[in-house]
């Protein structure tokens, strides 16, 4: 798994589109293209969606966000 395929976008994703926030984001794993069956304990869950944070601040992903 890649930190390229988390998308992060404002939520939750329980709400309508237009009450969605980025200040609630919320996390989907895409791209399983070549995917594995795996155990995600709770702290690597954690790693990644801190990663996937990191990454959504930079400039090249907000094109990727769908507001």
């Amino acid at each position: 798994m890649f930190e390229r395929n988390v998308l992060v976008q404002p939520g939750p994703l329980t709400v309508p589109p237009a009450n969605r926030s980025p200040d609630e984001p919320s996390y989907r794993i895409i791209d399983f293209g070549r995917g594995l069956s795996l155990c995600v304990n709770k702290s690597s869950l954690r790693a990644l969606i801190r990663e996937a944070e990191s990454e959504q601040r930079d400039a090249r992903c907000e094109q990727l966000i769908p507001y």
